[in-house]
Protein backbone atom coordinates (compact mmCIF):
# COMPACT_ATOMS: atom_id res chain seq x y z
CA UNK A 1 0.00 0.00 0.00
CA UNK A 2 1.06 3.59 -0.90
CA UNK A 3 0.50 6.91 0.75
CA UNK A 4 0.32 10.28 -0.28
CA UNK A 5 -0.04 13.82 1.32
CA UNK A 6 -1.74 16.23 -1.10
CA UNK A 7 -0.81 19.95 -0.16
CA UNK A 8 -0.93 23.04 -2.19
CA UNK A 9 2.52 24.93 -2.46
CA UNK A 10 5.61 24.15 -0.96
CA UNK A 11 6.92 24.79 2.76
CA UNK A 12 8.06 28.51 3.54
CA UNK A 13 8.73 28.19 7.10
CA UNK A 14 12.23 27.59 7.93
CA UNK A 15 13.17 24.00 9.13
CA UNK A 16 9.86 22.56 7.86
CA UNK A 17 11.43 20.53 4.72
CA UNK A 18 14.02 19.24 7.41
CA UNK A 19 11.14 17.31 9.65
CA UNK A 20 9.80 16.28 7.12
CA UNK A 21 12.21 14.62 5.24
CA UNK A 22 13.25 12.85 8.91
CA UNK A 23 9.79 11.82 9.31
CA UNK A 24 9.61 10.72 5.71
CA UNK A 25 12.93 8.68 6.06
CA UNK A 26 11.48 6.86 9.15
CA UNK A 27 8.20 6.30 7.93
CA UNK A 28 9.45 4.96 4.66
CA UNK A 29 11.14 1.90 6.72
CA UNK A 30 7.25 0.82 6.43
CA UNK A 31 5.65 2.55 3.50
CA UNK A 32 6.21 4.57 0.27
CA UNK A 33 4.98 8.00 1.42
CA UNK A 34 4.74 10.57 -1.27
CA UNK A 35 4.21 14.61 -0.71
CA UNK A 36 2.54 15.99 -3.49
CA UNK A 37 2.92 19.76 -3.42
CA UNK A 38 0.06 21.28 -5.85
CA UNK A 39 -0.36 25.14 -7.80
CA UNK A 40 -1.78 27.15 -5.04
CA UNK A 41 -3.98 30.09 -5.48
CA UNK A 42 -2.87 32.98 -7.00
CA UNK A 43 -2.82 35.92 -4.96
CA UNK A 44 -5.37 38.15 -7.12
CA UNK A 45 -8.25 35.35 -6.78
CA UNK A 46 -10.76 35.94 -3.46
CA UNK A 47 -10.32 33.58 -0.82
CA UNK A 48 -13.29 31.52 -1.62
CA UNK A 49 -12.30 30.66 -5.44
CA UNK A 50 -8.18 30.70 -4.44
CA UNK A 51 -9.79 27.74 -2.03
CA UNK A 52 -11.88 26.26 -5.34
CA UNK A 53 -8.59 26.44 -7.37
CA UNK A 54 -6.43 25.05 -5.18
CA UNK A 55 -9.09 22.10 -3.79
CA UNK A 56 -9.53 21.61 -7.84
CA UNK A 57 -5.89 21.22 -8.11
CA UNK A 58 -5.61 18.78 -4.70
CA UNK A 59 -8.47 16.69 -6.59
CA UNK A 60 -6.46 15.87 -9.95
CA UNK A 61 -3.09 15.19 -8.22
CA UNK A 62 -4.96 12.80 -5.95
CA UNK A 63 -4.25 8.95 -7.53
CA UNK A 64 -7.04 7.06 -8.36
CA UNK A 65 -8.97 3.93 -5.49
CA UNK A 66 -7.04 5.60 -2.76
CA UNK A 67 -8.87 6.09 0.64
CA UNK A 68 -9.43 9.87 0.32
CA UNK A 69 -8.73 11.49 4.22
CA UNK A 70 -9.70 15.20 4.47
CA UNK A 71 -7.74 16.82 7.67
CA UNK A 72 -10.33 19.67 8.91
CA UNK A 73 -10.15 21.50 12.02
CA UNK A 74 -13.74 19.88 11.91
CA UNK A 75 -12.58 16.39 11.58
CA UNK A 76 -13.08 14.07 14.25
CA UNK A 77 -9.89 13.85 16.82
CA UNK A 78 -8.29 10.40 16.65
CA UNK A 79 -5.68 9.06 19.30
CA UNK A 80 -2.54 8.20 17.83
CA UNK A 81 -3.32 4.30 18.53
CA UNK A 82 -7.21 4.94 16.92
CA UNK A 83 -5.12 6.56 13.73
CA UNK A 84 -3.20 3.42 13.87
CA UNK A 85 -6.51 0.99 14.00
CA UNK A 86 -7.88 3.24 11.02
CA UNK A 87 -4.50 2.58 9.06
CA UNK A 88 -5.18 -0.89 9.40
CA UNK A 89 -8.59 -0.85 8.15
CA UNK A 90 -8.03 0.91 5.34
CA UNK A 91 -5.36 -0.99 4.31
CA UNK A 92 -7.57 -3.95 4.58
CA UNK A 93 -10.04 -2.45 2.25
CA UNK A 94 -8.74 -3.52 -0.95
CA UNK A 95 -7.70 0.44 -1.90
CA UNK A 96 -4.25 0.62 -3.78
CA UNK A 97 -4.02 3.49 -1.09
CA UNK A 98 -4.23 6.51 1.16
CA UNK A 99 -4.34 9.80 0.08
CA UNK A 100 -3.98 12.94 2.75
CA UNK A 101 -5.43 16.48 1.80
CA UNK A 102 -4.17 19.31 3.49
CA UNK A 103 -5.29 22.60 2.65
CA UNK A 104 -3.38 26.09 2.09
CA UNK A 105 -4.63 28.92 5.18
CA UNK A 106 -8.18 29.03 3.79
CA UNK A 107 -8.74 25.44 4.36
CA UNK A 108 -10.02 22.68 2.16
CA UNK A 109 -12.91 23.51 -0.76
CA UNK A 110 -16.12 21.88 -0.30
CA UNK A 111 -15.73 19.65 -2.86
CA UNK A 112 -12.57 18.24 -1.21
CA UNK A 113 -14.46 17.59 2.07
CA UNK A 114 -17.44 16.00 0.01
CA UNK A 115 -15.57 13.65 -1.71
CA UNK A 116 -13.79 12.58 1.89
CA UNK A 117 -14.10 8.87 2.94
CA UNK A 118 -13.36 10.82 6.54
CA UNK A 119 -12.69 14.19 8.11
CA UNK A 120 -9.59 13.95 10.49
CA UNK A 121 -9.21 16.74 12.55
CA UNK A 122 -4.85 17.29 14.43
CA UNK A 123 -6.09 19.26 16.99
CA UNK A 124 -8.77 22.30 17.31
CA UNK A 125 -5.89 24.63 17.53
CA UNK A 126 -5.45 26.92 14.65
CA UNK A 127 -1.71 25.92 12.90
CA UNK A 128 0.24 27.09 9.93
CA UNK A 129 -0.13 24.48 7.24
CA UNK A 130 2.98 23.81 7.04
CA UNK A 131 3.23 22.63 10.64
CA UNK A 132 0.19 20.61 10.03
CA UNK A 133 2.45 19.31 7.42
CA UNK A 134 4.73 18.01 10.13
CA UNK A 135 2.72 16.84 12.39
CA UNK A 136 0.59 14.48 10.39
CA UNK A 137 3.51 12.88 8.88
CA UNK A 138 4.98 12.38 12.64
CA UNK A 139 1.79 11.00 13.43
CA UNK A 140 1.89 9.11 10.20
CA UNK A 141 5.10 7.25 11.62
CA UNK A 142 3.55 6.68 15.15
CA UNK A 143 0.47 4.88 13.92
CA UNK A 144 2.98 2.57 11.95
CA UNK A 145 5.36 2.07 15.41
CA UNK A 146 2.25 1.41 16.99
CA UNK A 147 1.56 -1.49 14.57
CA UNK A 148 4.84 -2.51 14.23
CA UNK A 149 4.72 -2.86 18.29
CA UNK A 150 7.99 -0.32 18.34
CA UNK A 151 8.77 1.38 21.40
CA UNK A 152 8.66 5.03 19.83
CA UNK A 153 5.52 5.51 21.21
CA UNK A 154 4.93 5.05 24.74
CA UNK A 155 1.65 5.05 26.71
Amino acid sequence: MKMCILTPGKPRLKGVDALMEHYKKLIGRHVALDIVYTRTASANMSPAAGKQKEGEELLRACPADYVKVAMDEHGKELTSVELAAHITKWQNASRKGIAFFIGGPDGLDDAVLSCADIKLALSRFTMPHDLARVILIEQLYRAYSIKAGHPYHRV
